[in-house]
């Protein structure tokens, strides 16, 4: 009996050594949870193993990649459900939380950090200090994507478009895209709200200007009494706008604005939604409001419960080799942090057989806009997790409203 009972148990876990088997070692994949559309899957998919086989010494590995629709969706994954993903691609504010409430492991750039652009990464110094928890992987801006026959020159210079008070009288109603995000639609009132004086900062002192920029500042972070006025303020009006838009959008709006439909004239957007779409429809433009608006940079960083630090750690190596950036780039439509891989692409825009308005909008506002443009943008911060959770409630107040 005793005998049967061994070769019994002997054949369990050799069947259970088979079932795991065939699942493949953790340390044999490197998992990857990133935004929908945002990296080249096919090219990552082929060539990581082959950099990682020849600087490991011949080990193998397969990279999964995972997608998500929000930085919120991807916060809850790691903090509470505690999902081993080797690499996260949060936006600055997300990472900025995620390394207060030690999400984060460190990561290592010595080796590539010169090839990455230093104007990138000095926008991540204000909580990254050192460079030791966020690689910039993308980086743009949010601004107004609009159908040029469909809307009169000049309405997509002001955030009050988007309310359907447009400077030109031309009513949107009901043909507007909204983000649905809560921390964009939170910046997006705010800068509205207080447009006449962001406006007459810029004229009376210049983007460049404290007074203008401690201002646009404030629009992405207050505390205190201050942030309590601000967030009753902009819960009326996204109640407001919510009776004029067609949509709130996370990646619908894009197809349907590049496929020329009918729905909406124009929306908010992020540069990478609009450097995906606007090739393909050359209708569309791009504008980044007078008023100002937000510079993100989406950063890969290791969470803390990563089982496979290795492959993580050369991957972020692996997305600095220029044809990695480059194919990247292309595949999300949003700018990159390696230098020569931009280079290469700006060159290659330029020689587009496209009209010159076109293109101009294109290279100039979408994809590589210059400092000047770029004075009227900040970077969004963490405002805490009480103050979070009361961004997060007042707009799904809105949207249920």
């Amino acid at each position: 009996m005793k005998k049967i009972f061994t070769l019994l148990l002997a054949l369990m876990l050799g069947a259970a050594s088979f079932s795991f088997a065939g699942c493949g070692p953790r340390e044999n994949r490197l998992k990857i949870y990133t935004w929908e559309y945002y990296i080249d899957e096919k090219y990552v998919k082929k060539e990581f193993p082959k950099f990682y086989a020849e600087k490991t010494g011949g080990k193998k590995v397969k990279v999964q990649i995972n997608g998500f629709d929000t930085n919120e969706d991807m916060y809850y994954e790691i903090s509470e459900k505690k999902k081993d993903y080797d690499l996260a691609c949060p936006s600055d504010y997300m990472v900025e939380r995620m390394k207060s409430e030690d999400l984060l492991l460190e990561i290592d750039m010595t080796g590539y950090k010169s090839l990455l652009d230093e104007s990138i990464l000095s926008k991540l110094e204000i909580f990254d200090e050192d460079h030791k928890y966020a690689f910039p992987y993308a980086w743009g801006t949010f601004g107004i994507m609009y159908n040029a026959e469909r809307v009169a020159a000049g309405d997509e210079k002001s955030w009050s478009t988007m309310w359907n008070e447009a400077p030109s009288g031309t009513s949107y109603n009901n043909k507007i895209y909204m983000k649905d995000s809560e921390r964009e639609a939170f910046a997006a009132a705010n800068l509205y709200l207080n447009k006449t004086d962001l406006l007459a900062a810029k004229n009376q002192h210049g983007y460049a200007s404290d007074e203008y920029q401690i201002l646009l500042e404030s629009m992405f972070y207050e505390e205190g009494a201050a942030f309590n006025k601000m967030l009753t303020d902009a819960e009326a009006a996204l109640k407001e706008q919510k009776k004029v838009i067609y949509a709130y959008e996370s990646e619908q709006g894009k197809t349907v604005m590049g496929n020329n439909g009918s729905e909406a004239n124009l929306g908010l957007f992020w540069s990478c939604d609009a450097g995906l779409v606007m090739p393909d429809n050359q209708k569309l433009r791009y504008y980044i409001p007078d008023e100002g608006s937000n510079f993100y940079v989406d950063c890969f960083v290791i969470p803390k419960y990563a089982e496979n630090t290795e492959a993580a750690e050369l991957f972020l190596e692996f997305l600095t080799i220029e044809k990695t950036a480059y194919n990247n780039m292309i595949e999300s439509g949003a700018t990159g942090a390696v230098v020569s891989a931009n280079k290469k692409y700006a060159a290659e825009l330029e020689k587009e057989d496209w009209p010159t308005e076109f293109k101009r909008n294109y290279i100039d506002m979408v994809m590589f806009p210059s400092e000047e443009t770029l004075l009227r943008c900040t970077v969004m911060r963490d405002y805490g997790e009480t103050n979070n959770d009361a961004i997060a409630k007042m707009f799904f107040d809105v949207k249920k409203s």
